[in-house]
């Protein structure tokens, strides 16, 4: 059996979760930790990071303050690889410019 896909979820809102989840995950904060921080629901941040849920950008920044990292790695993370929001830089991975 199948599970449904929810609606609405994008490839690139399973990309903002994943670094989101891998910036955690490399700062040895738990999802509490990371949620009480923000403000937000550790089930939310849960869903979030599977890629269960949108999160709206304000939210995005709060996260990347909870967890040190520029708000850039998981913003630009919806471009696709290589890319770059105007004015800046290609990123790759977790706020980190590319070189070259």
């Amino acid at each position: 059996m199948q599970i449904a896909e929810p609606r609405g979820i994008s490839d690139e809102d399973r990309r903002v979760g994943k670094v989101i989840s891998e910036a955690r995950l490399k700062s040895g904060k738990t999802q509490e930790q990371v949620a009480k921080a923000a403000g937000i629901n550790r089930s939310f941040l849960s869903l979030v990071e599977s890629g269960q849920r949108r999160l709206p950008l304000s939210t995005t920044f709060r996260i990347a303050e909870a967890l040190k990292i520029p708000p850039e790695g998981p913003v630009t993370s919806r471009l696709p690889i290589g890319e770059s929001v105007p004015g800046r830089r290609a990123y790759r991975g977790i706020g980190r410019p590319r070189s070259g």
